[in-house]
């Protein structure tokens, strides 16, 4: 079993001194899979960092214990820590492009930690390596074994750190958003190899995602997170049928439905709290919808609501609104027209091609190409929205890339891309960077785009 109690883990900031996880208790067993749901920025990965003693230089755990089958992880030097890590608790971390080591090839980082935490040695651990890559969905994994990560996807990516974990074959895992880069055949197929893994090893789950279609389809047991605590636990089946607490309430709401198109979608009002404040009341009594006096100065402690618990006033004893669960007022439903726009094209792709060379030897000579789009056309109009769609490694993220012109200097693109009538593969210098300002780019991956040197600043 793994078992958390009372942890508490402190962060020190510019602005004070931040309390990440604030008397987090949850217990995990061997088959079992546990789900930790929450919005960004409630404590979810810093659990998962804690677990694994890999807190930032700024934090450290306060309070609490961490026990694996009984032995208490905080208390092991690291030494013993190291085969803890990725031998008994492997983690499949949220961000795979900054996981992986840059300058090694993909294959090499499994093979150290085949070999780190088993027996294996040499082509016994490559093999092994290459067999989990195939598992996971990676295509020709003889070949793409020598790869470098920048030559992946980022699905891809994922899924390399997905297999590096599994091949060693740990007693518990703890999956920080496992399959958010997945496509969703690819995420079907890891998701039934988690459950197959956890059926013949007895492998204890901790799953970290903001997916609850994941959830439902995954979990035994839920705890719903806000900002740094727990606020309800419950089976994932009393979870999404009875929800207790508001926020969840809310939460479950805010799904998207079919039934619902071309209205607005349902969003919980306001943001989480600063978590460097003192808090004397319920830290979600602002955005709640059943806030009464009370929950502005008084700290509620867990409930519990049948076999649930739940960290809310409404459930203390004698509370008779507990039992009858209003629906929330504060959202108002306003109609949405769909924007029809004009049918001109304001963006037009045609005969799209991007081909990669592939070189080889010392001097890197081109022996070939690796054509990764090929033959793509289709047209935006104003107001419009298309959803390019497809498995990880089709060409998506390449198609976006070769639009703006960012891949000009790693392969050759062929056809046009025509915005407002101006062909973007034409233009150079500084009227290639106006264009840019009209036609611009959400990256995938957030922490391989943004400059960890710069502070990120608004502009009005």
């Amino acid at each position: 079993m793994l078992n958390i109690e009372n942890l508490k883990v402190a962060l020190d900031a510019d602005a004070g001194l931040v309390r990440a996880i604030d008397g987090l208790s949850l217990a995990i067993r061997r088959g079992e899979t546990f789900a930790l749901v929450g919005e960004s920025g409630c404590g979810k990965s810093m659990t998962a960092l804690a677990l694994m003693r890999l807190l930032p230089e700024n934090g450290a755990v306060s309070d609490g214990r961490i026990e694996v089958e009984g032995h208490d992880v905080l208390a092991l030097p690291e030494s013993s820590m190291r085969a803890v890590r990725g031998g008994r608790i492997g983690m499949i971390f949220q961000e795979p492009a900054t996981s992986l080591n840059p300058v090694m090839r993909v294959g090499d980082q499994i093979v150290e930690a085949i070999e780190s935490h088993t027996e294996l040695r040499g082509e016994a651990a490559r093999a092994k390596a290459i067999e989990w890559m195939g598992k996971v969905g990676i295509p020709e994994p003889e070949r793409r074994i020598d790869e470098y990560p920048f030559r992946l996807s980022g699905g891809q990516k994922q899924r390399v750190m997905i297999a590096m974990t599994l091949a060693c074959e740990p007693d518990f895992l703890i999956a920080d958003e496992p399959t958010t880069a997945l496509d969703v055949t690819i995420q079907a197929q890891i998701l039934d190899l988690l459950k197959q893994l956890q059926k013949e090893q007895g492998m204890g789950m901790l799953l970290i995602t903001h997916d609850l279609a994941v959830v439902s389809g995954m979990a035994q047991q839920v705890a719903l997170m806000y900002a740094g605590q727990i606020v309800e636990v419950a089976s994932a089946a009393d979870f999404f049928s009875a929800p207790r607490h508001p926020y969840a309430r809310l939460l479950l709401r805010a799904l998207p439905d079919t039934s619902k198109r071309g209205g607005a979608l349902a969003a919980i009002g306001g943001t989480v709290p600063p978590l460097w404040q003192e808090f004397t009341g319920c830290r979600f009594a602002p955005r709640c919808d059943r806030a009464f006096d009370a929950c502005q100065n008084t700290l509620p402690a867990v409930e519990q609501a049948g076999a649930t618990g739940v960290r809310c006033l409404l459930y203390r004893a004698g509370a008779d609104t507990a039992t009858s669960p209003q629906p929330a007022e504060a959202a108002a439903r306003a109609d949405v027209r769909r924007v029809e726009g004009d049918e001109t094209a304001l963006l037009e792709v045609r005969d799209l091609s991007v081909r990669f060379p592939i070189r080889k030897g010392l001097l890197q000579r081109a022996t070939g190409a690796f054509v990764a789009v090929d033959g793509v056309s289709f047209a935006i109009p104003a107001g419009r929205t298309l959803a390019l769609v497809g498995e990880s490694g089709c060409g998506k993220t390449t198609t976006g890339k070769a639009i703006v012109q960012l891949l000009r200097h790693q392969a050759v693109i062929g056809g046009q891309a025509l915005f407002q009538g101006q062909d973007l593969f034409s233009l150079e210098g500084d009227a290639l960077r106006d264009a840019r300002r009209s036609v611009q780019i959400v990256f995938q991956d957030p922490f391989a785009s943004l400059d960890p040197r710069k502070i990120g600043r608004a502009h009005v």
